[in-house]
């Protein structure tokens, strides 16, 4: 059988439906990551908006204990020469394969993965980033 015909078309339809009704690029992100559920299934979700200087200046969690999100954006984000960081990433990121863009944590180590990523449990992520025409 064709993969294309495996594919859940009514749902797609309906995520592209729903999500693509913001106008705001804010509403827009928030939109996505709520509504794309529905097709990838996911444990949690953070949305970190940056600003013009790569910092970040909100962000949009599902399924995240605030406390983590906080560690990350007084600490980890502001490590000079992170590779973690993410306003400094944003600018480098690729678009979107479905291969590149999916982490395993596995395999890490250092003070990131040991105080921040092991103690939530994440072994798995996918990321990638969205930019408006500013």
């Amino acid at each position: 059988m064709d993969k294309l015909a495996e594919l859940p078309w009514v749902k797609i339809h309906n995520f592209l439906l729903a999500s693509g009704s913001a106008r705001d690029p804010k509403d827009l992100c928030v939109e996505i990551v709520k509504k794309i559920q529905t097709l990838v299934p996911y444990d949690q979700a953070r949305i970190y908006f940056i600003d013009d200087n790569g910092k970040i200046c909100d962000e949009f969690l599902v399924g995240v204990d605030k406390r983590w999100s906080k560690l990350y954006r007084e600490y980890f984000s502001t490590l000079a020469n992170n590779r973690y960081n993410i306003g400094k990433t944003i600018r480098n990121t690729k678009p979107f394969d479905g291969k590149n863009n999916v982490h395993d944590w596995g395999a890490e180590r250092g003070e990131f993965i040991s105080d921040y990523i092991n103690p939530q449990g994440l072994r798995y992520s996918i990321g990638f980033g969205l930019l408006d025409a500013y």
